[in-house]
């Protein structure tokens, strides 16, 4: 798959512009509006434009030229999209206008340079997942419409489909109504993907692809967006609609709650390892982070496979590390009969993820060919069900209802969007996704998340082949402080639903050739360096600011991670004093450096800037 290349210092938010029109304001950065509030509540996530080639990959404008246009009660947004790839050519204008205060329209025209084949070609709609289990109205292209409500539990297929509008209440004191235009549209849960959304898009997925446009073929597409606030609020609520930079700089300080209140333990955290890898080169690559266990993938179609085997099982008892392998190839049945002899003899593997015929959810028929084997056998290694792939395989899969000793998927939070802030808007989407398995399975079992990879590691649109191989690709984001900041928000947001293991690309882990060292690698040192420490139920006042709290013996370890695009004051509060004085530092690339902070007995206050890691000890 195509990895974006960039250095480090290019990893940063992108830029946006505040806009405001009456009491509807908005960001916007290139054709993606965002955050689209009206009296302060937010009505949408956002709105953009964008391009999918025949193999699902997003196709980027070459060139982008904007012009913003701002009055008292209006704005006008005009974005010039360029777009030259090997199969689409486009030329194209769009349009955002608010006008009135209440009436947001986005639109776009495009022409065909050349013969384009595309999946996807137009408008999304983001509404928040906050809305989850709240009624809307769906009107049809028919002209007739039909009461629902955005899915509480994750949905595995589009909950709407045949959409020409929607008209909901994004609070108790504001109305929206939705019209599209140009094109049919349905209605997805991006849950299933890691977004914090639902989005509305098109064109339908059951029609054929990809769609062929000849060289000058137009196409153009419009949203529509209208609001109403309920009269008894108009007057209270656009008071604070007036300056809506004024809510920003009311919230410029995070608060930080640190109770003696024990939510879990640690999940047990693990790294996948590259199949060249072998134990001298693993010993370089996770010696100080403390892993507990390390990924590796294995095709027992290989011919040598036996020994791949036997020097992984050897690696993990020299590393004292479990082993989880992710086995292709398990249609050998002969063979598959060996890997579990080995592996339950073993003692040092995690549940084995069976997998045949390029599938990226486990084989169902494996599983019953793996359970019937291991009857056989004095000591047996455990079958885990699940997905490689996104959550999206694993709820439309039936692996959950067989006879599994755990349940894993995968996790990319880069599948739609890649810029900062939609990565950082997953986090929340990891959090549900291991509530929403609880629904249905049918006993307790341990839920293994991983691996976790910036990028996906195949196009899961596809089968698994020479074509479109298994690839956790690097890139200089996870040898950012962004990222070190991320994996902290990942393991804060998991560790709250009391998931078992987390697995994270080893990329960003061994660090560049004079220090070894990079920001991630110093934060997962800094936080394994007590064998499953307790996690503490923190809170914090700021969604952009996000903690994580162990205590293991009379040692408390505070991190706190700045996933926002401006430096931030956080007060961090503790329930009880410390009988110590604190160690404040910032995980950097340089090391752990000190950072200036006011400290009072029960209180620590810190700057932590843009995309920062802190660390504050006490004992």
């Amino acid at each position: 798959m195509s990895i974006p290349e960039r250095n480090v210092s290019e990893v940063r938010f992108p830029r946006l512009t505040t806009l405001q029109g009456g009491a509807l304001t908005a960001v916007v950065h290139d054709a993606y509006i965002r955050n689209i509030r009206y009296n302060g509540t937010e009505v949408l996530k956002g709105i953009y434009f964008t391009v999918r080639d025949e193999m699902w990959h997003e196709v980027s404008p070459v060139h982008t030229e904007s012009h913003f246009a701002q009055q008292r009660d209006s704005f006008r947004v005009d974005v010039h999209l360029h777009y030259d790839s090997p199969s689409v050519g486009l030329e194209c204008l769009v349009c955002i206008q608010a006008r009135a205060g209440d009436t947001l329209t986005y639109q776009f025209s495009a022409k065909a340079t050349k013969e384009c084949k595309t999946n996807r070609l137009g408008l999304c709609i983001l509404h928040g997942c906050e809305l989850a289990g709240q009624e809307l109205r769906v009107y049809h292209t028919n002209g007739k419409a039909t009461q629902g409500k955005f899915p509480a539990y994750i949905s595995a297929n589009q909950p709407f489909t045949d959409i020409s509008g929607l008209r909901w209440m994004p609070s108790h004191t504001v109305y929206a109504e939705l019209k599209v235009d140009g094109d049919v549209f349905e209605m997805e849960d991006q849950r299933n993907w890691s977004d914090d959304s639902f989005k509305t898009y098109c064109t339908p997925l059951h029609l054929p692809k990809p769609v062929i446009r000849a060289a000058g073929t137009l196409a153009s597409q419009q949203v529509t967006l209208k609001l109403q606030a309920l009269e008894s609020t108009v007057q209270l609520e656009s008071r604070s609609a007036v300056h809506p930079q004024s809510q920003t700089r009311e919230n410029e300080t995070a608060t930080v709650l640190v109770p003696q209140r024990i939510r879990c333990q640690l999940p047990y955290i693990g790294v996948t390892v590259p199949a060249a890898v072998d134990g001298v080169d693993l010993d370089h690559l996770i010696s100080d982070s403390r892993v507990d266990h390390v990924h590796k993938q294995l095709d027992l179609a290989a011919p040598d496979w036996e020994t791949t085997l036997s020097n992984d099982l050897t690696l993990a008892r020299k590393s004292q590390l479990k082993l989880a392998l992710e086995v292709d190839g398990v249609g050998h049945l002969q063979n598959l009969h060996q890997l579990l002899e080995l592996t339950s003899k073993s003692g040092v593997c995690l549940p084995l993820t069976l997998y045949c015929g390029g599938g990226s959810v486990t084989s169902e028929h494996a599983v019953q060919m793996a359970q019937h084997k291991l009857d056989t056998l004095p000591k047996r290694v455990g079958i885990c069900g699940g997905t490689r792939g996104h959550y999206a395989q694993l709820n439309r899969s039936t692996i959950c209802e067989q006879h599994v000793d755990s349940v894993s998927f995968g996790v990319s939070p880069t599948v739609h969007m890649r810029d900062l802030l939609s990565i950082v808007e997953t986090l929340n989407a990891q959090r549900q996704m291991v509530m929403d398995i609880a629904r249905y399975m049918r006993r307790d079992v341990p839920i293994h998340v991983g691996p976790v990879t910036l990028f996906p590691r195949f196009n899961a649109d596809f089968v698994i082949s020479e074509d479109n191989p298994v690839i956790d690709a690097d890139d200089a984001l996870y040898h950012s402080n962004f990222y070190a900041a991320w994996m902290l928000g990942s393991i804060d947001a998991l560790s709250q639903t009391g998931v078992f293991a987390v697995t994270y690309s080893h990329h960003g882990m061994t660090g560049d050739q004079t220090t070894h060292t990079t920001p991630v690698y110093r934060f997962l040192s800094e936080l394994q360096s007590a064998a499953r420490p307790h996690v503490l139920d923190t809170q914090t006042s700021d969604r952009g600011i996000h903690c994580l709290a162990t205590k293991f013996d009379d040692v408390t370890k505070v991190f706190l991670a700045n996933l926002t695009d401006s430096e931030r004051l956080v007060n961090v509060k503790f329930e009880e004093a410390p009988s110590n004085t604190f160690a404040v530092h910032q995980l950097t690339t340089q090391g752990m450096v000190k950072l200036d902070s006011d400290v009072l007995k029960s209180m620590v206050s810190l700057y932590l800037p843009s995309c920062g890691t802190a660390l504050i000890t006490t004992n």
